[in-house]
């Protein structure tokens, strides 16, 4: 196993090529995070730092580079498994870092990937932090993935970056109530779901109708229309269907959920009946 090697750098070994050792080990750690889980990603993120400390930007500026990117990448999934934002802080700068030198004209489908994955990261760190500037950054990031990525050359690719712009509007139009947020939000949801197939990537489609139900059902709590709560709600149905249809059982049971958020509020919003005038009464008021 990965994590039980008694790795030593051998001392003879020059600045870089320790670097460069570090930096297979971290790769190797980060391959096994599936399976070995957090403590892997602990080791990956050890390793590359222990790379980077070997590395100067101005003399190798793509390894050192390709070093953040892969350092980033690993807190990042570190901070999501473990709702870390510490974690999440180094990843966002991690990701700032490379694209320091990664330029978009040099590398544009590498800088529009980062882009995309800083937009992640910032997203997230908001869940856990409820710092709205943050996500106005994410979508300043997504937008800028979008110069590289687009529908008729990255579908996928596109429709990912679509999704999660409707993400992070929802997150901002749901922290700071606002309607025309939360519109885009539907809109940038509805982008996605139009080149994520049911078909072809069903998990991806139900993603994105998760995102949709959860977009409208904010709308329709904001604004008291039950028409956008009973879309939401389909969404939802949607969604649950192929998550259990490919037994993905922990978003199955999140569907569940929002649905059931759904449809509380649904019935919430429903009249409670004709009240009776007093002529039909068994009695009449007292005068």
């Amino acid at each position: 196993a990965v994590l039980a090697l008694p790795i030593e750098v051998v001392a003879d070994l020059t600045r870089t090529e320790r670097a460069s050792l570090h930096a297979c080990l971290g790769n190797v750690a980060a391959a096994a995070a599936p399976r070995a889980g957090s403590e892997a990603l602990r080791t990956a993120t050890d390793h590359y730092k222990a790379a980077l400390d070997g590395l100067n930007r101005q003399e190798s500026p793509f390894d050192w580079a390709i070093v953040q990117r892969n350092r980033a990448m690993a807190l990042h999934q570190l901070g999501e498994r473990e709702n870390q934002a510490e974690a999440l802080d180094g990843a966002i700068d991690g990701y700032r870092a490379a694209l320091q030198v990664f330029s978009r004209e040099a590398f544009p489908r590498l800088w529009a990937g980062m882009q995309n994955r800083l937009g992640m990261a910032l997203n997230r760190l908001d869940q856990k932090t409820g710092d709205v500037e943050l996500v106005k950054h994410a979508l300043s990031a997504f937008q800028s993935a979008l110069q590289v990525y687009t529908r008729a050359e990255t579908p996928l690719r596109w429709a990912e970056v679509m999704n999660n712009i409707g993400q992070a509007l929802q997150m901002l139009g749901g922290e700071a109530r606002n309607v025309e947020a939360l519109e885009r939000a539907i809109d940038s949801c509805r982008a996605a779901i139009e080149v994520r197939s049911r078909d072809q990537v069903p998990l991806l489609w139900a993603a994105s109708q998760n995102n949709l139900g959860s977009a409208l059902f904010l709308l329709g709590k904001l604004t008291r229309d039950v028409g956008h709560l009973e879309a939401a709600a389909d969404a939802f149905r949607l969604a649950g269907e192929v998550y259990s249809g490919h037994g993905a059982g922990r978003m199955v049971s999140v569907t569940a959920r929002n649905l059931a958020h759904v449809e509380r509020l649904i019935d919430s919003f429903a009249p409670r009946g004709v009240p009776k005038l007093w002529w039909e009464e068994e009695e009449p008021p007292a005068a």
